[in-house]
């Protein structure tokens, strides 16, 4: 929490209006999702897009809020808690439409599972678990002959 409110206090400092910080293992996180979350900030204090693990994969402020005080990180309960700790201080909270994250095999699996139907939610992803994909392929037929 402490290296998230940095980040906001640092974006502040250099008069930046508004800080959206997005979490780098969402790579289906669309331009579409960021821009929604800036325009919510003209209505709210502060935006999250849940991870359907209890984090969350954007976290949009207008200010460096306290939301972050004794909140768990890396923790099933995070969104709850953050939510709670905005709201404790009167802060208007929106959330935006979930989406998973990959924190773990069974994830990256769902993702390659998402990207089949729709490889243009993350092209560079996409191409990687392609590549990743024929070269396991490869050395499972090498290790069976």
């Amino acid at each position: 929490g402490a290296r998230l409110h940095h980040a906001f206090q640092w974006t502040r400092a250099r008069a930046f209006e508004h800080t959206i910080l997005i979490g780098s293992d969402s790579p289906q996180i669309s331009r579409e999702i960021i821009e929604n979350a800036r325009k919510a900030l003209d209505e709210v204090d502060v935006v999250l897009g849940p991870a359907d693990d209890g984090g969350y994969y954007l976290l949009a402020m207008r200010k460096p809020y306290n939301v972050f005080t004794g909140v768990p990180m890396s923790t099933g309960v995070v969104l709850e808690m953050t939510i709670e700790l905005a709201r404790s201080q009167g802060l208007l909270v929106r959330l935006l439409d979930p989406l998973f994250d990959v924190d773990e095999f069974s994830d990256l699996l769902r993702l390659d599972s998402l990207l089949q139907r729709d490889d243009t939610l993350a092209p560079a992803t996409a191409a990687l678990l392609t590549q990743l994909k024929a070269s396991l392929q490869r050395d499972f037929v090498s290790s069976q002959q």
